[in-house]
């Protein structure tokens, strides 16, 4: 099962773990867009002339977490 799934479900380990150690995720979330809002976009992807892997992003992350 891909970490998008168990993030998905509520129920999951995964996201259970997180609402108990990581609890108001959703002001953090918003704080960080606000302070992140004062600096340029580090990579435009149109202009990067090439296709975002966010795909491999995923695994990457997915895999790490799970070392």
């Amino acid at each position: 099962m891909s970490l998008t799934s168990y993030l998905k479900d509520p129920t999951s380990v995964m996201s259970r773990f997180l609402s108990e150690h990581l609890p108001g995720v959703g002001d953090l979330s918003a704080d960080y867009r606000r302070r992140l809002a004062r600096y340029p976009v580090p990579v435009d992807a149109a202009s990067a002339r090439q296709r975002s892997e966010y795909r491999m992003l995923g695994h990457t992350i997915d895999h790490r977490l799970r070392a």
